[in-house]
């Protein structure tokens, strides 16, 4: 329904599903990114009339503000990640915008409740226990998370400064957690379909991929004869006293995870807000318990 709702204006695959076992060709799709091969981003697709243009033309027939000086302007950045230690190995997240900070809450409010004698040890601990932990620590990363992730270069990043404060994670954990009861209020908002890949070499060299139109089928929009969905992650910008984050809160989360010296192991969490749940279990775990939940 979400594709057929701007039927007319470009189609995949005859706009309906494929069938199980069915070859899909994609030749549109197949064009643009030979033009990304041959031509790069920005002479390949921001600025080419057949691939940004349709993009600006769709988006403004629908009543979308995009320009084409928009695609032109675009700058891709390159941020250094952040990261948090958990029981011998380092989990590395892509810093805010993104929402990878939730999973290191996670990680340093379960350490904490490990140190002060709050939870057993994982060897020790009842399934029941270890679920119980995890779930709360991690509603209390998506709690800050979505109180405080906003364009690291906006008006409001001033309100990011305590965001991987370890002592003010661990004193929330000390001070919320309870093991008999649900007592953090954060909560990830349903959804999936987001997708993602993991490569790790010989070397241990690792990528961690993720692609995403968020929200099933993105805007629903198929720009002419380029055979992809215009994606629609505008959807949860921030707003604090008037001020507008220029980045929203984005989804998304690869993660990878490095014991010494190099990655061992990547991990990605895809749609909504459920992407720093799995990525929080990747760190080593006790083999007879279960972890965070994905």
């Amino acid at each position: 329904r979400q594709i057929r709702q701007w039927e007319g204006h470009g189609e995949i695959h005859g706009n309906r599903a494929p069938k199980a076992g069915e070859v899909v060709r994609n030749p549109d799709m197949a064009r643009v990114l030979r033009l990304l091969g041959s031509r790069g981003a920005r002479e390949g697709f921001y600025e080419h009339p057949s691939v940004g243009g349709e993009i600006v033309d769709i988006v403004r027939k629908k009543g979308g503000f995009l320009t084409s000086d928009d695609l032109r302007d675009h700058r891709s950045t390159f941020p250094e990640p952040i990261s948090a230690d958990y029981r011998g190995k380092r989990l590395w997240q892509c810093p805010p915008n993104g929402q990878g900070a939730a999973a290191l809450i996670a990680l340093e409010g379960l350490a904490e409740l490990e140190r002060t004698g709050r939870i057993p040890p994982p060897e020790d601990r009842t399934p029941g226990e270890t679920l119980h932990a995890a779930v709360e620590m991690m509603r209390l990363g998506f709690a800050d998370a979505q109180a405080l992730v906003t364009d690291p270069d906006g008006e409001a990043a001033a309100r990011m400064a305590p965001l991987l404060d370890k002592e003010r994670i661990r004193t929330r954990a000390r001070d919320l957690f309870d093991p008999e009861r649900a007592t953090c209020r954060g909560v990830p908002a349903e959804g999936s379909g987001t997708v993602s890949f993991q490569v790790v070499d010989g070397k241990g060299m690792a990528v961690s991929f993720v692609n995403s139109n968020y929200t099933g089928f993105g805007t629903g929009l198929i720009p002419k004869n380029c055979g992809a969905l215009i994606q629609t992650h505008t959807d949860v910008y921030i707003y604090w006293h008037r001020i507008t984050s220029s980045l929203p809160f984005f989804s998304p989360s690869a993660a990878a995870t490095r014991p010494q010296a190099s990655p061992s192991r990547t991990a990605a969490g895809a749609s909504s807000s459920i992407p720093p749940t799995p990525t929080a279990s990747v760190p080593p775990r006790a083999p007879t318990t279960p972890s965070f939940p994905a």
